[in-house]
C-alpha cells in the first residue's frame, strides 16, 4: 500500500509499503500509514512533504512553482483545493474540500485529526480537511493555487472504492453510481450538486 510521496534536496522519491491492521478502524488505519510515510521520510532525511493518495495527481510546473513559496521562511505548509473527477477522467468539477499540502519536516511532524490545523474547519464549524491529513503545525500554512486532480470516481471497479473508503461512501452509494453511470459534459452531478466540465485527459488515464 503506497500513499506517500515525499520531496527531498536530490528529488528522490521514497516508496515504502504498510499493510493494514485488521483489528484498527479504516480512519485509524489510514492516519498510521500516512504517519508511518512521515516517520519514514524523517530517518531518511527529507526536509519537506506531501501526503498522497494513489487517485491524487498534480501537475508538474505548478508544483514546482509552490515549492518556491517556502524561499519566505514564514511558509510551514500549503494547503490547496482540489478538482474532482467523476466517471470518466475527463469529466470534473469542483470540490468544497481542501487538501494538505507541501508541508516542512521535522521530529515532531504528526498527522492526524488535529483540530487547530488552519482550514481544517470553516466557520460554521464544517470540515474541509481529511482528518487523516491534519497536520501539526497551526502557524504559517498558507492556501495556494496549486490544483490536486482528483480522480476519485474514475475506477474500473467503483465497488472497491466505495468498500475500502474511510468517508464511509456506502451511504452515498446510489448517488455515486449514478453520477458514473450519467456522467457527460453538462451532466449536474448529485454528488456535487454542479455541472460536470470537460477537460483533456491530462495524465493519460485508463480506466
Amino acid at each position: 500500500m503506497l500513499e506517500f510521496v515525499a520531496t527531498h534536496k536530490y528529488e528522490r522519491v521514497l516508496f515504502h509499503q504498510l499493510e493494514p491492521m485488521r483489528n484498527m478502524k479504516p480512519k485509524a488505519n489510514e492516519t498510521r500509514k500516512r504517519q508511518q510515510g512521515i516517520e519514514v521520510a524523517k530517518a531518511e532525511g527529507y526536509t519537506h512533504f506531501f501526503l498522497a493518495d494513489a487517485d491524487e495527481l498534480y501537475f508538474s510546473e505548478e508544483v514546482e512553482k509552490a515549492k518556491l513559496l517556502f524561499n519566505d521562511p514564514s511558509v510551514n505548509g500549503l494547503v490547496c483545493p482540489l478538482r474532482v473527477y467523476v466517471g470518466k477522467p475527463t469529466l470534473w468539477c469542483e470540490e468544497d474540500t481542501l487538501i494538505s499540502f507541501i508541508h516542512k519536516l521535522n521530529r515532531k511532524t504528526s498527522t492526524g485529526d488535529n483540530p487547530r490545523y488552519p482550514f481544517a474547519y470553516d466557520k460554521k464549524g464544517i470540515a474541509h480537511i481529511d482528518g487523516t491529513r491534519r497536520i501539526n503545525e497551526t502557524n504559517g500554512i498558507r492556501k495556494c493555487d496549486v490544483v490536486c486532480q482528483h480522480y476519485s470516481y474514475v475506477r474500473s471497479n467503483i465497488n472497491m472504492k466505495i468498500k475500502n473508503s474511510t468517508a464511509n461512501l456506502s451511504k452515498r452509494e446510489d448517488l455515486i453510481k449514478r453520477d458514473i453511470e450519467r456522467s457527460k459534459p453538462g451532466y449536474f452531478s448529485e454528488i456535487y450538486h454542479q455541472p460536470l466540465k470537460e477537460s483533456e485527459n491530462y495524465f493519460n488515464i485508463i480506466v
